[in-house]
């Protein structure tokens, strides 16, 4: 396969940096998008996978705007084979060879995995960036599969402490483990400055862990003493037609809208119309959970003030009773106590969405961020098999 068939960027700097991920432009995952785009040097993204005509048939069903062709799409993802569009170690071979990188960012644990033995065999630096699932997902981390990753790899990137103890448990080197939080660009978010508490947004997938029902139900009890209130929620996913079916039994119909998968721009056009963020993560029942949700980090970048769950990096975002309200998984009425505390008091509200931005700017700025990723990739290359044997 030739490099024309792969994502190339090229920017100012001497990195040559191969960033291997299982699909480009998964919507949802825009922190692997900043990496490829702002990483400095020449950045090669190249996929684990090759998807056939039937997944992106199903993929392109599954984002359709009609529900019936969305259900069908849920449908066919059932007898999809779980390893269907998997790159062989040959193509994958032939596609480090071409690229000749100086170090391999494996964005997912499962990444990694995929590619520990062709980098140890063309004996390429790897540094393996984790994200939530791959670090607590009973079927990603089951039968000790990670303990030769943790071995050859050069660091383990984690979002959060949260994340960095789950690996350290898995057998991790504490020595290994770098905590880079996610980043977001500032100068794209609008600190608001109006005291309203009306209009809350949801902005996520439609799986067990983000909580997309919980939230729901929280917002139709603040219904019941505060009926002018609107909740928006963006995203897709299996979940959806059950929140569908819990606004139609509730009768909720124009006070829930749901919009889809949404364009970023349209997501900060949302965060702009917004006066509170809402986000339910629990922990999924397959052990699944977030790493750091970066709608939450967008979202208090924008000014909003947040009412979310202790859970995972959550609480080193937003700080309890200062940027937001975080109540204990799956505490449906407190989440609404939370709600209805903001919708009483704006001017709190208010207080609590600038102490978030603030929050973000310091501390979770994007620039840090890829400066700090940029710099275990070359401490990885100068560390390489390659130079030492030189």
């Amino acid at each position: 396969m030739s490099l024309r068939q792969k994502q190339i960027k090229k920017t100012k700097g001497s990195l040559r940096t191969l960033v291997f991920l299982p699909l480009l432009n998964v919507p949802t995952e825009t922190f692997v998008r900043d990496h490829i785009e702002k990483l400095p040097g020449e950045v090669i993204a190249v996929t684990g996978r090759t998807p056939s005509f039937y997944y992106s048939l199903v993929y392109a069903l599954y984002r359709s705007p009609l529900y019936l062709l969305r259900l069908f799409a849920r449908v066919c993802v059932r007898f999809l084979p779980p390893h269907l569009g998997y790159k062989d170690e040959d193509l994958l071979a032939e596609e480090l060879i071409d690229a000749r990188p100086d170090v391999v960012l494996a964005e997912f644990g499962s990444s990694g995995i995929q590619l520990l033995r062709l980098c140890q065999e063309a004996r390429l630096p790897l540094v393996v960036h984790f994200h939530g699932h791959d670090a607590s997902a009973e079927e990603a981390i089951s039968n000790d599969v990670y303990r030769p990753l943790f071995e050859y790899a050069s660091s383990l990137i984690v979002v959060s402490k949260v994340m960095a103890k789950a690996l350290q448990r898995l057998g991790a080197s504490t020595k290994k483990i770098q905590l880079i939080p996610y980043g977001v660009s500032i100068e794209k978010y609008r600190n608001r400055t109006f005291p309203e508490t009306r209009r809350f947004l949801t902005v996520g997938r439609f799986v067990e862990k983000k909580g997309m029902l919980q939230a729901l139900r929280a917002f139709h009890r603040l219904l019941g003493k505060y009926p002018h209130a609107t909740l928006t929620m963006i995203g897709e996913g299996p979940l959806r037609p059950s929140c569908e079916r819990f606004v139609a039994a509730h009768g909720l119909q124009g006070k829930v809208h749901f919009l889809g998968e949404c364009t970023h721009e349209d997501v900060l056009v949302a965060y702009r119309n917004a006066d509170c963020f809402l986000q339910h993560s629990v922990r999924a029942s397959n052990g699944d959970s977030e790493g750091q949700p970066v709608a939450i980090l967008e979202a208090a970048a924008a000014g909003l003030p947040i009412i979310s769950t202790r859970h995972a990096g959550i609480p080193e975002a937003i700080k309890h009773n200062k940027a937001g309200f975080l109540v204990a998984e799956h505490d449906v009425e407190g989440m609404a106590r939370a709600m209805e505390i903001l919708f009483t008091d704006p001017k709190r509200a208010l207080g609590w969405g600038k102490a978030a931005h603030a929050h973000i700017k310091k501390y979770y700025s994007q620039e840090v961020q890829i400066r700090q990723l940029n710099a275990s990739l070359e401490a990885a290359a100068t560390r390489s098999p390659k130079k030492r044997a030189a």
